[in-house]
């Protein structure tokens, strides 16, 4: 495995100009981040960001009016939902900015909001295992729902934490195998489909959280590239779309095999040598690699 220690030393320099290209302020004062875009949640993708560290206040990023609010604490007779205490803003450049499982009582009754307007505290209201804030980030004209952190890359995220690469599995059999460094397997007219377990790392928290960036190459060639940028709506699901030309949108029991494994590239089995590189990678450009033979034999 490669990590790629330039990235790590330049990692000051990208922090500074990504603030200067970004303008929407985070949200909390004090960032713990504990998930973030595109994990699993057993039968979704998780569609946005949570920021943890104990109850604090949430500040809008941008101005905008308010098009949804909920709030136990004033609507005792409604029926919450999972998300719990809410406020939903709409903004002039096309997105809606969510923020979920907000404290009972802290939502003040707001039209409309300004860049850095105090609109509630971060709570535990809702489908919640603990406090925190749940934020995302709609792109409406598109139907899709945007990292967030794109929007909000400041000197508070300066990651230069490299993502792990823990294993590199192949099926056979239905049967998930880790994969030695030289892989011979006879030829055939199906394929061999590759697994990834790989895990990010943030200096703000201790969780793992979701890698943002996954690309394959095979003998030099990209064949797979999926990015965590945003998750387009299909048939009333979230969906992930490769960017490399003929890969099939994927939802997320198509790319989760479980929690800690996602099915990432399917080699077909035409006799030949491949050289396989794993690539893994954070928002801020930190990379690590990984490489594989596999032989097909005649």
């Amino acid at each position: 495995m490669i990590i790629h220690k330039k990235h790590i030393l330049i990692c000051s320099v990208l922090i500074i100009i990504a603030a200067i290209l970004t303008a929407w302020r985070i949200p909390v004062s004090s960032v713990h981040l504990t998930s973030t875009f595109g994990e699993t949640r057993g039968d979704h993708f998780h569609n946005g960001i949570d920021f943890g560290g104990g109850s604090q206040s949430i500040y809008a990023p941008e101005d905008g009016e308010v098009i949804y609010y909920y709030d136990r604490a004033r609507h005792p007779f409604e029926l919450p939902f999972g998300y719990g205490n809410s406020i939903v803003i709409a903004h002039n450049n096309g997105y809606r900015s969510h923020y979920y499982h907000l404290k009972d009582g802290s939502l003040p009754i707001l039209t409309h909001v300004t860049n850095g307007e105090f609109i509630g505290t971060s709570g535990n209201s809702g489908h919640s295992s603990g406090t925190h804030l749940h934020l995302t980030f709609e792109d409406v004209q598109h139907k899709a729902v945007v990292n967030p952190l794109l929007f909000m890359m400041t000197n508070e995220y300066a990651d230069c934490i490299p993502p792990a690469i823990d294993g590199i599995l192949y099926a056979l059999d239905d049967t998930l195998i880790p994969m030695p460094e030289t892989l011979t397997l006879p030829a055939a007219d199906s394929s061999v489909r590759f697994y990834i377990q790989a895990r990010d790392k943030h200096p703000t928290s201790s969780y793992n959280i979701a890698v943002y960036k996954y690309k394959v190459e095979v003998n030099g060639e990209l064949v797979q590239h999926i990015t965590f940028d945003r998750l387009e709506q299909q048939n009333g699901d979230y969906a992930i779309v490769p960017k490399v030309h003929g890969q099939q949108a994927m939802r997320m029991h198509a790319f989760y095999y479980d929690n800690k494994t996602v099915s990432i590239y399917a080699l077909n089995r035409i006799p030949g040598n491949y050289t396989v590189t794993f690539i893994v990678s954070d928002l801020n450009g930190n990379i690590t690699t990984t490489h594989r033979t596999v032989i097909i034999q005649p």
